[in-house]
């Protein structure tokens, strides 16, 4: 999987101008493909996994309705819940 990193800087170079699709894959080692689909934008832009909104939350923290833990954002424990189960498959 390409880093968050990786593809801000494709993005950065390639907005530069100064250096081909194809020799900036060669260059970083990716794929021609993941250099276009990133230069013409289907593929998303996706947050870092170590920004710490995604770890900790976002907000000041709360009790959760669900099951009172101290939680900041929504308690995933809770959300898991309440999805609905889906049946196993055979091994």
């Amino acid at each position: 999987m390409l880093s968050p990193q990786v593809a801000a800087e494709i993005r950065s170079r390639l907005a530069d101008g100064q250096i081909s699709q194809r020799a900036l894959a060669r260059e970083l080692g990716v794929s021609r493909g993941t250099i276009g689909v990133i230069a013409t934008g289907k593929r998303p832009q996706r947050p870092s996994k170590t920004d710490e909104s995604l770890l900790f939350g976002v907000g000041d923290r709360h009790r959760c309705d669900g099951c009172g833990a101290t939680v900041r954002g929504t308690c995933l424990a809770c959300y898991l819940r309440s999805l609905p189960s889906r049946p196993r498959r055979a091994g």
